[in-house]
């Protein structure tokens, strides 16, 4: 089975549906069944390196609370974060798409109001104060790849690649 290695949080907020799509800087032609691994990197250290301003991780946090439909303070968040499985597959599911990502007023990083910002080549079109938008990077030339029939399982230890890789199931019937 193919496999892709994300960081946490970014991995359960996929599993869990809380978003749709990974953004990454390159497209695959891959469609199929995937294993969607959490790398090791601890969720401090990866929240550090992504937001090192106070602002851009409280917009984070907020994101993240929206997309569980819930009301948690920053500290909550924080601490669902802290215990999610590291270096581990986590799920299953199919990528069913990658699409490229297009601007729609220009470069701008973000525009006011809910007027479309960005766009993906399949029609869908997304504003900045969307929860999906703030969970990637959507600079145009990225691609977002899509996924269907997400299945969350018990975490399996396993040693993460970069690129699209192959893991032999691991105890998962597969």
């Amino acid at each position: 089975m193919k496999a892709i290695t994300i960081q946490q949080p970014w991995t359960s907020l996929l599993a869990h549906r809380v978003k749709k799509y990974e953004t990454r800087s390159w497209a695959t032609a891959y469609r199929g069944p995937i294993a969607i691994h959490a790398s090791a990197a601890k969720v401090p250290q990866v929240l550090n390196k992504f937001f090192p301003e106070e602002q851009d991780r409280l917009m984070f946090f907020d994101a993240v609370s929206k997309g569980l439909h819930g009301c948690y303070t920053e500290k909550e968040i924080e601490s669902i974060l802290n215990g999610l499985p590291t270096g581990s597959v986590i799920a299953t599911a199919n990528l069913v798409g990658c699409h490229k990502i297009n601007a729609i007023h220009g470069n701008q990083p973000r525009c006011f109001g809910n007027e479309p910002f960005i766009g993906l080549e399949n029609g869908l079109t997304y504003t900045a104060d969307d929860v999906e938008v703030v969970l990637g990077d959507w600079t145009p030339g990225r691609y977002a790849w899509e996924f269907s029939d997400m299945k969350i399982i018990t975490p399996i230890q396993a040693k993460g690649k970069l690129g699209l890789w192959n893991w032999d199931g691991g105890g998962l019937d597969v």
